[in-house]
């Protein structure tokens, strides 16, 4: 017998039912005597109601000495039926349902469900639960599907108790109930449902309907994964990746999710993609996360999409392919990726390598990014619809643009726009009533930073008449709904008298309440100013309670500054700074980040160690911080804490290069003078040398100086290298104080002068160096 679509356990369930009804299978299905057949036949034509069903369940099933025949199954289930047989109710209605010796019925299928379902069949129960949750052959009604779902549940059905579970978690024919589909889904999944497993799994994650309990969670996922469920597999890696409930262990992480992504899980594609593209877990291979993110981008991710794109425009794992770029860029602008249109308008506005412009196309992509508040999009079509470098000034079309991210609420919006209406000259005719208008509408609608703006205007009488009384009452809304900046100026304006009769008192009350409010800058404000002796009678204790307050409340800025608090404290102990760094550092703070990794990287407070400060360092520059980014180039390639990596190192020194650290700037004219770690480009390393050099870098002037001197990357230029020797040599460098001994003996760049040439020999020889002192005699 072929199971039906609504009961994917029948095999199961049927041994069970006829065991129930005290029947077996006919003899003959058995390896029986055939003739018991003619037994049935005729006990059955006596009318015998289970002889009826158990000739409609041989040749429904067929078998030895008996041929299937599902019409004359039909036929003597319908006899049965009829009298009331629960089983052959049942069966009689899968016939329906399926259309298996009778025409496709689900009204009848329903009906016949529905009799065996109000004589306890289980199986039926669900079956009847299934037809009213989809309305199929009765009309749709979610609340008796409810019903019945929970009458089979109650037997144990576990494809009922999912169904149940789902049902109280959505609200959908009962009342949503988190708790009830929780206990459904445990039920369910102790009985080894995956699904169930799974969405129990949720609920311990989430605490909806149990209390939470990452553990838990955990191993349901685990459970769930085990058995394939690419939900489960993605779910799993989030929680090792990221030490939920679970140690953190990137590596076991990234076999759950090199599962999921092998099963075509999209958000695995992708997430393995960026694991190969960062080193997550796994060895970083730029080749493989281009792989992974053109699985996933042909899946339709399109965040792939975007970052595929990225990788084909600069060449990174895949070969580099501008036409691809901007087809995979375009799918996902298409798909309505917001920085993918921004980036794609972009480039049709500046016509980058990817297209030539194509102010149409531009104004396209970004309108579509600005019209979801992409704020970079709106602020850029403000911009060029301003400058007309590209599209043909359009101040009014700039100004709506500026206006449309004012009339979205965003406050940085508002601001510009305040400032391009107002006292400040951009080009658009002044209209400061304007101005004031778009920042009053905001303050009306109980926008703190509003109010405090808006009082600032009546203060000052810009765009609206000037109003003090006004001013104060504004500033005292935007301190009343707790907007910093307004309740320290308020404050101030108590503590001096200023525009207000001075009131100590009050200027403190509004302090405190701001830190009260759990106002951390307020908290941090009243901490400095009882440590300082600002306006109240320094109080130690007083300032480190706030400081403690503070940073009690887990942000990772004011962990910070109680770790410098502390550290100021040379009574403190030292563990005491390096363990609020630790919490400062573990939430992000850059800052933190840095103090710690130094503390680490000397031992202070901490067991020195090199790679635990590698690694903090790393973080940090990883947030962009421009002295970690030097500082991990420059672990990198002493191998401190780090294997030595040329390569890796040289990255690190470029990017720091590009925030303007002279140190990396000189860095990377190293390396590609050198081919230490970047292929050897003399103009490269002229381009780093110089902007180093700019910041009075004495040894990036020497290497450029010798650049000069060489003609290599630039133009030979004996005099420019000279100037660059005596900047090197004035700030102590030997190098350079020798090559210019040697100018000035050779008469290169300058004029001969043997007496200047001794003067550099012998700084030069002052410090050790071998040329020059072999120079001197």
């Amino acid at each position: 017998m072929t199971p039906n679509h609504k009961s994917s356990f029948f095999g199961f369930l049927l041994s069970l039912l006829l065991l129930l009804v005290g029947l077996t299978w006919p003899p003959s299905s058995l390896g029986a005597d055939p003739a018991i057949v003619t037994r049935y036949l005729k006990d059955a034509q006596a009318g015998k109601v289970e002889a009826m069903y158990n000739l409609g369940a041989l040749y429904d099933r067929g078998g030895q000495g008996v041929q299937a025949d599902p019409a004359k199954a039909a036929q003597w289930y319908q006899k049965a039926a009829e009298k009331d047989h629960v089983g052959a109710q049942y069966f009689l209605a899968q016939l329906y349902d399926s259309g298996r010796g009778v025409a496709v019925d689900k009204a009848l299928a329903a009906q016949w469900y529905e009799k065996a379902a109000l004589k306890g069949h289980e199986s039926a129960q669900y079956n009847l639960a299934v037809s009213y949750d989809l309305g199929d052959g009765v009309p749709q009604d979610k609340a008796k599907a409810a019903q019945w779902f929970e009458k089979a549940a109650e037997h144990n059905n576990v494809n009922a108790q999912f169904s149940l579970a789902m049902a109280y978690l959505k609200g959908d024919g009962v009342e949503q109930d988190p708790q009830k589909a929780a206990s459904w889904f445990k039920k369910a999944a102790d009985q080894g449902d995956v699904k169930s497993q799974y969405n129990l799994a949720v609920a311990y994650q989430t605490g909806k309907g149990v209390e939470k309990d990452p553990s838990k969670a955990a191993d349901l996922y685990e459970k769930a994964a085990e058995k394939g469920l690419v939900e489960a597999q993605y779910n799993l890696y989030m929680i090792l990746s990221q030490g939920i409930g679970r140690p953190q262990n990137k590596e076991a992480a990234v076999k759950w999710l090199e599962k999921a992504a092998n099963a075509g899980y999209s958000r695995a594609l992708y997430n393995l993609a960026v694991a190969y593209a960062t080193g997550e877990g796994v060895k970083q291979d730029p080749a493989k996360a281009a792989q992974w993110y053109k699985k996933a981008a042909d899946g339709g991710h399109d965040q792939a999409q975007l970052y595929l794109a990225l990788a084909l425009e600069k060449g990174e794992g895949v070969e580099r392919d501008l036409p691809q770029a901007l087809s995979y860029l375009t799918k996902s602008a298409e798909k309505g990726n917001v920085q993918a249109q921004y980036r794609l308008g972009l480039a049709y506005l500046e016509g980058q390598d990817l297209v030539e412009p194509d102010p149409q196309e531009a104004i396209n992509w970004l309108t579509k990014a600005a019209e979801k508040d992409y704020i970079q999009a709106q602020y850029q079509l403000g911009q060029a619809y301003y400058s007309g470098q590209t599209l043909p000034q359009d101040l009014k079309a700039s100004q709506f643009w500026f206006e449309k991210a004012a009339e979205q609420g965003n406050v940085q919006a508002q601001f510009f726009l305040g400032q391009a209406l107002g006292p400040v000259n951009w080009g658009y005719p002044t209209d400061q009533a304007q101005a004031a208008q778009w920042l009053i509408k905001a303050a009306d609608q109980d926008h703190a930073q509003a109010q405090y703006m808006v009082a600032q205007i009546y203060q000052n009488g810009s765009g609206v008449e000037e109003n003090l009384p006004l001013a104060m009452d504004y500033l005292a809304k935007s301190a009343e709904n707790g907007y910093l900046p307004a309740q320290l100026e308020l404050a101030k304006f108590y503590e001096t008298g200023q525009n207000v009769p001075q009131d100590l008192t009050k200027a403190f009350t509004l302090y405190e309440q701001a830190a009260q409010q759990d106002s951390i800058e307020a908290q941090l404000w009243l901490a400095q100013a009882y440590e300082k002796g600002q306006g109240v009678a320094a109080d130690p204790a007083l300032s480190a309670s706030w400081y403690q307050r503070a940073a009690d409340q887990g942000t990772a800025e004011a962990q910070y500054l109680m770790a410098k608090y502390l550290e100021a404290d040379t009574s403190q102990p030292r563990e005491n700074v390096a363990s609020w760094y630790l919490k400062s550092a573990e939430q992000g703070n850059v800052r933190a980040q840095m103090a710690l990794a130094k503390l680490t990287e000397e031992g202070v407070g901490v067991e020195a160690d090199p790679a635990v400060a590698f690694s903090w360092y790393h973080k940090a520059a990883e947030q962009d911080n421009p002295e970690a980014m030097l500082k991990v180039a420059q672990m990198i390639e002493n191998g401190q804490g780090v294997e030595k990596d040329p390569v890796a190192a040289a990255k690190w020194y470029r990017q720091a290069a590009l925030k303007d650290l002279p140190e990396a700037q000189y860095k990377t004219g190293l390396a590609y003078e050198t081919a230490l770690g970047l292929p050897e480009d003399f103009t490269r390393a002229a381009h780093w040398y110089t902007r180093a050099a700019t910041h009075d870098h004495p040894l990036a002037q020497y290497r450029l100086g010798l650049l000069y001197a060489d003609g290599r990357g630039v133009l030979y230029d004996k005099i420019m290298a000279a100037k660059l020797f005596l900047q090197s040599a004035e700030q102590g460098v030997a190098e350079a104080q020798y090559s210019l001994g040697l100018a000035y003996e050779d008469g290169q760049g300058v004029e001969a002068n043997s007496e200047a040439a001794k003067l550099w020999f012998q700084k030069a020889a002052d410090q050790g160096f071998g040329p020059a002192r072999e120079k001197l005699g």
